[in-house]
């Protein structure tokens, strides 16, 4: 294995398969596919094959180690990357899954990443320049970049930060015009995944005017979506409103009669209308 650059050799790579292009820029946000293993025990601690879904890191926000060995990869290389305790989980572990001091060996797949200082150059040359001369098509690369940006936070627990992210991509597309059905298409299939991740913040933050308010734009663009209906549900049992919420739920649980989170809700909601009468 080769020492990382500026790891002192607390990181060391090893190439599997070579990538494509260029190297990841830094402050990218990257989507991969890894197995991370305590060095000596045969079963992984983490996993994204195992969990069946890549995951979505914005470069400086994950663990050391694992950021400064993907911040050398191309795109579609997979390497093995050796993490000293210092690169790693230092001498507290994650219990109970890393011991303390542990050695961690990760396998990881580059899928792919979006540039952030290119993502955020877009977005400055739309705000100066008129909407007629930036194409949709960057604007919703920009947009998602917000997005997967947003995510990385969501997925950490800052919720408020995933907000503004999402909000930041939110005031790109609203300000957008569209030239045919393709363009509206995707446009509004952005716009929408936006809009139920700051729903979501809001639920997450227990502000349930804000959640409904973007449930009602989802569904102002779709009117059978179903994320929408849930969301409107759990805004509402938050806010006490509990009828309204069953009323909700029961409109997602036609659309998708199938979602386990949907009957969750259902339940969670009838137990606490429960305990309001009690």
């Amino acid at each position: 294995m080769t020492p990382v650059d500026g790891t002192n050799g607390g990181v060391k790579k090893k190439i599997l398969r070579e990538g494509v292009g260029g190297i990841v820029p830094e402050g990218a946000t990257v989507k991969v596919q890894y197995n991370g293993y305590v060095v000596g025990e045969a079963e992984p601690f983490d996993s994204t094959w195992l969990r069946g879904s890549k995951q979505e890191i914005k470069l400086g926000h994950g663990l050391l180690g694992f950021d400064a060995g993907v911040a050398t990869m191309r795109k579609s290389e997979t390497s093995q990357f050796l993490l000293q305790p210092d690169w790693g989980f230092g001498a507290l572990g994650c219990p109970p899954r890393v011991p303390g001091s542990a050695t961690l060996l990760f396998e990881i797949e580059l899928v792919s990443f979006v540039n952030a200082a290119a993502a955020e150059a877009d977005e400055e040359a739309f705000a100066g320049s008129g909407h007629g001369s930036v194409r949709l098509a960057q604007l919703v690369d920009v947009a998602m970049s917000e997005r997967r940006a947003g995510n990385d936070c969501f997925y950490r627990g800052d919720f408020g930060q995933a907000m503004a992210k999402y909000q930041k991509g939110i005031g790109l597309l609203e300000k957008a015009s569209m030239k045919d059905e393709a363009e509206e298409k995707l446009w509004r299939e952005e716009l929408i995944k936006l809009y139920l991740n700051v729903a979501m913040c809001c639920i997450k933050k227990r502000l349930g005017p804000k959640a409904i308010t973007f449930c009602n734009k989802v569904r102002d663009l779709d009117r059978s979506n179903a994320k929408a209906y849930y969301c409107h549900g759990q805004a509402c049992r938050i806010l006490g409103e509990f009828d309204k919420a069953i009323r909700m739920c029961l409109e997602a649980a036609k659309l998708k009669p199938n979602s386990e989170e949907v009957r969750a809700e259902l339940r969670l909601i009838n137990k606490k209308k429960a305990e309001m009468k009690e």
